[in-house]
This record gives C-alpha cells, sequence and structure tokens, in this order.
C-alpha cells in the first residue's frame, strides 16, 4: 500500500506577486533617480510618480509582514519550543540586520571604527530598509511567542502598526539623541538622518502580519480581498488627489 502524500502547505500567490512587482518597482525607483534630469522634476507628474515610488518600501516591510505571519501559522509551536525552526529564523534576520549595518561601515578596520567622531559614527548606526526588517520581524516573532491566540496576536499587531504611526511626530520631536544611546537614537530619529526611522516604517510589517492573519481567518476570502482593494485604491487616489492640489501644505503628511 502506498503511503499517504502530505497535504501542500497554502501558498497566497498573490504576496509573491506583489513581492515580484515590488522588485521591479525598485529598479524604477533607483533608474529614475539616478538618471533623470533635474529639468524634469520641476513638473507636477514626478511629484506624483515621487509618491507612487515611495510605496516600494512600503510593499517590501508588508510582504515581510505577511512572511513572518505564514511562518508563524505554521511554525508558531515550535518557535515557542525553541525548536531549529526559530534558530533558523534568528538567524536568517541576524543576517539581514548584519548586512544593513555592513553597508554603511565608514571605516576600513575596527580600530579605526572606534576613533571615528560621533558625525561620523550617525552614518554607521542610521536606520535603513535592511534594519527595519530585521528588527520589525522579530518584534512580530516575539509578539507570536508571547501570545498564544492568533486572533489576539493579530490585533496587537494592528495596534503596533497604529502606533507606529501615529506615534511618529511625537518620538521625532522629542530628540531621540538627548535620551537614547547613538546606536538606539539612531533607529528613531527622522530622515534625513536615519532614511528608514523604525517609526512609522515598522508600522508597514505589523499591518502585512495583521492583514494577512485578518484574511486567511476571514470565512469570505473573497469579498474581504475586494475590500482591500477597493479601500487601497480609494486611499492611494485620494493621497495622488491631494499631493497634487498641494494639500495640506506640509512636506510629509502621507
Amino acid at each position: 500500500m502506498s503511503e499517504p502524500v502530505a497535504p501542500k502547505k497554502e501558498r497566497l500567490v498573490f504576496i509573491d506577486v506583489l513581492r515580484g512587482w515590488a522588485v521591479l518597482w525598485m529598479i524604477e525607483t533607483h533608474v529614475v533617480n539616478a538618471c533623470l534630469a533635474d529639468s524634469y522634476r520641476q513638473h507636477w507628474l514626478f511629484g506624483l510618480l515621487e509618491l507612487s515610488n515611495g510605496f516600494v518600501a512600503v510593499t517590501f516591510l508588508f510582504c515581510a509582514g505577511a512572511g513572518v505571519w505564514l511562518a508563524a501559522s505554521r511554525k508558531a509551536e515550535e518557535f515557542r519550543r525553541f525548536g531549529p525552526a526559530l534558530w533558523k529564523y534568528l538567524r536568517r534576520f541576524g543576517f539581514v540586520l548584519l548586512l544593513g549595518y555592513e553597508l554603511h561601515v565608514p571605516a576600513s578596520s575596527w580600530n579605526n571604527l572606534r576613533k571615528l567622531p560621533p558625525e561620523k559614527l550617525q552614518l554607521f548606526f542610521r536606520s535603513d530598509i535592511l534594519q527595519i526588517i530585521a528588527l520589525s520581524a522579530l518584534a512580530a516573532l516575539a509578539v507570536v511567542m508571547l501570545v498564544r491566540r492568533p486572533r489576539t496576536t493579530a490585533w496587537i499587531c494592528a495596534g503596533l502598526a497604529l502606533a507606529a504611526f501615529f506615534l511618529s511626530p511625537w518620538v521625532w520631536w522629542s530628540k531621540p539623541y538627548a535620551a537614547l544611546p547613538l546606536p538606539l537614537a539612531s533607529l528613531f530619529v527622522p530622515p534625513p538622518t536615519s532614511q528608514f526611522p523604525m517609526l512609522p516604517w515598522a508600522g508597514y510589517l505589523f499591518a502585512g502580519a495583521a492583514v494577512t492573519a485578518f484574511f486567511l481567518g476571514a470565512k469570505n476570502k473573497h469579498r474581504l480581498a475586494r475590500g482591500f482593494v477597493i479601500s487601497g485604491l480609494a486611499a492611494s487616489l485620494a493621497a495622488f488627489a491631494l499631493k497634487a492640489l498641494d494639500w495640506p501644505p506640509v512636506s510629509d503628511w502621507y
């Protein structure tokens, strides 16, 4: 008698498609930023393009959050038992974190790095997209390991996303460098010092985890997906319209 075939793991194809779009979108963003003549940057269409390019990092973080939830939904108990899956997960995001800092190394040796003045060390510790992905994923993992009920975990992730979005101005205004050591403060200072501070960017990873959880738990996934598409398109079009009208008159409201 033949052995039973193990059921295939559910794969969300649209997440893979979204990742593919994000890669192509990222290439377009960097090519335009590097090659477009300054004369074209004054056109109002460039403002809309620049706004749309801002979705690239958001998409990567959202997909990373979806991946965290999919991994947690299959391996949560192994994570809590400190099994092999946990150490593999930690190694993966530890490498991403290490790579993020290595790309910013401003000196050729450890001794030279230790002798750098604070303004040079800021370049080393500044927060970028790789640090955000790694640290946010590890924070989401901690939530998964501490909270056993998936629905409660999903709501906590949603709450953390909203907190990241709405607390960002207060954290920026609190002058993190005055209250925190340099490596930690560099994660929370606003641009241009850190291009991708933890707040609000970590919120997009937590949002990806929460939305994926609600989608997988929905009884009618097609209706929920339609709601996501309609509300997402409506919000994006509203952002483009407000940007074109230059309202409200602040640069980072979106």
